[in-house]
């Protein structure tokens, strides 16, 4: 069964869309959030509510935000901003140098390319183990 799901950080998605065209940024974001998931079609109902909200986001599947918690976590662990909240109390990421340096390889670095691709041929080489 496919199934849609994902999320980006505002201050990676703005940035993203300040740089490059709307439709190539939406529709690799987009690709990047499909995948395939075997056994589980019919789940039965769960008396645990965090699982129904996974369940429902997976089966829903649209990109969306992070949760605050997780954008803090990040924001901690790479140290690429901070967050503020401005006077109608949005919450923001504010860049720093850091971001700004990796910035220009955002978009590169979404790009999936199977490790088997080979530049000068236009065939995938299988290496059966």
């Amino acid at each position: 069964m496919q199934q849609q799901a994902g999320y980006i950080f505002d201050i990676v998605k703005n940035k993203l869309l300040l740089d490059y065209r709307n439709h190539e940024v939406l529709g690799l974001l987009d690709s990047l959030s499909y995948f395939e998931i075997d056994g589980i079609e019919d789940i039965l109902p769960n008396d645990k509510p965090e699982l129904a909200v996974l369940y429902n986001l997976i089966s829903r599947g649209l990109p969306t935000r992070p949760s605050l918690y997780i954008e803090k976590g990040f924001q901690t662990a790479l140290a690429l901003g901070e967050l503020d909240t401005d006077v109608l109390g949005n919450i923001e990421a504010i860049p720093n140098e850091l971001f700004d340096a990796v910035a220009p390889y955002l978009f590169k670095a979404l790009h999936i390319v199977d490790p088997r691709v080979n530049p000068n041929n236009n065939r995938i080489q299988l290496v059966l183990c």
